[in-house]
């Protein structure tokens, strides 16, 4: 987003020569300059009321996104859920792109939206909305989402797996692997081997 820089009002002497053929547009250039009506103010206001749009519609795509996966339980509102979780916590939560197919024209550029509009965040996704932390945690609680942050997500993913081991199950499914190892390093977990 560009943000409008403090003007320094202070006057400051510059000295030029123009060609006498060009002094009639330099004055005229001059005269814009000074009425802030210069190519440059313009530009900077048609710049400023797109990043003013881009928010306003990024901000009412994330309400709509949100007030969808709130209401319904569908395949759609968990791959809205998925978005919106990613964006809250990259870290924790993935989101497969792919998925965004699977959303009808509207979600999907309301999706498109919200990323546009969290390109130069003014704040977090969840700040949007009254206690939207505690409500985005819920959300994602209720759909089952993968938390690459909790060691339970990932051993949970190594219960199916039919070796005789642990270390087995874990050389078999190395992606699971690495984001228990992931989840571990977040928790500070000790249960593999013993504080020294």
């Amino acid at each position: 987003m560009n943000t409008p820089q403090p003007i320094d009002d202070r006057d400051c002497k510059v000295t030029l020569t123009v060609p006498m053929g060009r002094l009639d547009a330099f004055n005229a250039m001059v005269d814009e300059f000074r009425t802030g009506e210069s190519k440059w103010d313009v530009v900077q206001a048609i710049e400023q009321r797109a990043d003013d749009d881009r928010k306003a519609r990024g901000v009412e795509s994330l309400k709509r996104l949100f007030a969808f996966a709130e209401q319904h339980s569908t395949g759609g509102s968990r791959v809205i859920v998925s978005v919106l979780a990613s964006l809250y916590n990259g870290h924790r939560f993935r989101v497969d792109l792919t998925d965004l197919r699977l959303l009808d024209s509207q979600f999907h550029q309301d999706v498109l939206n919200v990323l546009a509009m969290d390109k130069a965040p003014v704040q977090e996704v969840h700040c949007y909305f009254d206690k939207g932390g505690r409500r985005f945690e819920a959300l994602f609680e209720r759909y089952g989402l993968p938390d690459r942050g909790k060691a339970s997500s990932h051993v949970a993913a190594l219960e199916r797996f039919e070796g005789d081991t642990i270390l087995e199950a874990l050389r078999a499914n190395p992606k699971v692997a690495d984001r228990l190892s992931y989840a571990m390093q977040l928790t500070n977990a000790h249960w593999i081997r013993p504080p020294r």
